[in-house]
């Protein structure tokens, strides 16, 4: 308990020590923009300095409280917050899904499947295997009866398959029911996920009860050269970007429910559309 207590106080008093270097470094950017003409310029007729020196404060002040909270870390699961936002009407002895289980299989699956055991690009983290049933099936091609499932959970599965019509079709033969999450692009680019190979092939926006797949451009595919909005979501220390992020998850995931069926649309770099579920095929 001592050692604990021993850890926090050199814990905080480093962090704080951290914090304040980084605050002169604040310092120094802010009074360039404040003695620069430009801002100045913006100003509106009869707001004087004090404003600003006051608005300076306030950022001083916020950003060394910050560093006394606990940030929330790598999160450990996605189920934790996906329950703030989604009722997923799981009732007792119903049969669960988890497609893509990963590292972090979901709490109320009664069975698990993943395409890979050992490592992989898709995966930063060891597969983690329990006392539920596991299967290592293609998600775009799985043994299971028509709707043997009352639930198909499918977390940050689909920006990486090759085949998404595929993908959704088995995913309606086999479910009566699901839930399908996928990073949104805006969360893909701040965090720099698209300069990563072999990774994410699509970018997926939800219209409705429509999932479209857009395949990401070549061009996009660069490193942005830093990985500071990555670094500061996953912070130790509270910040205001991971705040923003956890009041506003809904803008960097999408958390979709369906029942019996929903529509996908897939289109390709190049803008031609390969596969539609609005679409009758000839």
């Amino acid at each position: 308990m001592i050692k604990g207590i021993i850890k926090s106080f050199f814990y905080f008093f480093f962090l704080l020590f951290y914090r304040v270097i980084q605050l002169f470094n604040k310092e120094k950017i802010t009074s360039i923009i404040i003695k620069s003409p430009s801002f100045h310029k913006g100003k509106k007729d009869g707001v004087k300095d004090t404003a600003v020196q006051s608005d300076r404060s306030s950022m001083i002040i916020g950003f060394l409280c910050d560093s006394l909270f606990y940030g929330k870390g790598s999160e450990k699961d996605r189920y934790s917050y996906q329950k703030e936002w989604i009722d997923f009407t799981i009732q007792p002895g119903e049969k669960v899904l988890d497609i893509g289980s990963g590292a972090y299989p979901f709490p109320l699956a009664t069975h698990l499947a993943d395409l890979y055991e050992g490592e992989t690009t898709h995966r930063s983290e060891k597969l983690i295997k329990d006392h539920r049933p596991f299967y290592q099936y293609h998600i775009e091609s799985m043994p299971f009866s028509d709707k043997e499932f009352d639930f198909v959970y499918c977390s940050h599965v689909l920006e990486h398959v090759s085949d998404p019509a595929k993908a959704c079709n088995e995913l309606m033969r086999i479910g009566k029911r699901g839930f399908i999450e996928t990073p949104t692009k805006t969360s893909d680019i701040l965090f720099n996920f698209p300069r990563l190979k072999n990774h994410h092939k699509w970018h997926i926006e939800i219209l409705g009860n429509t999932l479209i797949f857009m395949e990401w451009k070549e061009k996009e595919r660069k490193d942005l050269g830093t990985n500071y909005f990555l670094n500061q979501f996953h912070s130790l220390y509270r910040n205001p970007f991971q705040d923003m992020v956890i009041a506003h998850r809904d803008l960097f995931v999408n958390m979709f429910l369906w029942k019996d069926r929903f529509n996908y649309l897939v289109i390709n770099n190049k803008g031609a559309i390969l596969q539609s579920s609005l679409i009758p095929e000839k």
